[in-house]
């Protein structure tokens, strides 16, 4: 269950780096808005390449049906609150 959790986490984070380079062409996300309601959170800890991408990722909330929740924490916290999510 954590292989697949890291897993999905990692594919999630290599995803978004895709969404966020389109984004940065207009300065805006260029995610065509979902038909249902869709949330999307990325979990993981300050550093200056996330920083950026998580403030990327937030743009995306202008999507109509697209919400997007980043909690970027330092090292030990976002580890825990992995492992909780994992649990």
């Amino acid at each position: 269950m954590r292989k697949l959790f890291f897993s999905l986490l990692v594919l999630a984070i290599i995803a978004s780096m895709g969404v966020v380079a389109m984004a940065q062409d207009e300065g805006t996300c260029n995610v065509p808005a979902p038909a249902e309601s869709t949330t999307v959170t990325m979990i993981g800890w300050t550093f200056p390449i996330l920083d950026f991408y998580a403030a990327e990722l937030e743009k995306c909330n202008q999507v109509d049906n697209l919400t997007v929740n980043t909690q970027l924490l330092q090292s030990a916290d976002a580890q825990s609150e992995m492992r909780l999510a994992a649990s």
